[in-house]
């Protein structure tokens, strides 16, 4: 069996606690007023820290999540592929638009998580008569 490194076993335990959810303890407890489909915003915002497009796929949003992973990868493959080349502007330009990625995935997720609950709380519309 392989041998865990201080960051191996870092990277482990946040694996693990990312498949099985956050402890107990550290959840607020559900009140009778509360909806259960209503979503956590920042949940989504954490899923979207670990990887861009995640809180937006737990929020419902399956295109737009995949949307900033698949830029959020062209961006790993560019600053990948100009580590190989030598190239300091690719490695730059993919080490930049990655900062700025995982700025914006997880404001994003946050908003429309927020976005949707209150589209779900809000009361129904009553239509006019014509």
């Amino acid at each position: 069996m392989p041998r865990l490194t201080s960051n191996g076993s870092v990277t482990l335990g946040l694996a693990a606690w990312l498949i099985l959810g956050a402890p107990a303890w550290s959840q607020e407890p559900v009140t009778s007023q509360a909806s259960p489909s209503l979503l956590d915003p920042g949940k989504a915002a954490m899923y979207s820290i670990v990887l861009p497009g995640a809180g937006q796929v737990y929020a419902g949003e399956w295109l737009r999540g995949g949307m900033f992973m698949a830029v959020a990868g062209g961006l790993a493959a560019l600053s990948v592929v100009g580590y190989l080349q030598k190239s300091e502007a690719f490695m730059q330009t993919g080490g930049v638009g990655l900062v700025l990625i995982s700025v914006v995935a997880p404001i994003d997720a946050f908003a429309l998580a927020s976005a949707l609950n209150a589209e779900k709380q809000a009361p129904p519309r009553k239509r006019r008569e014509r």
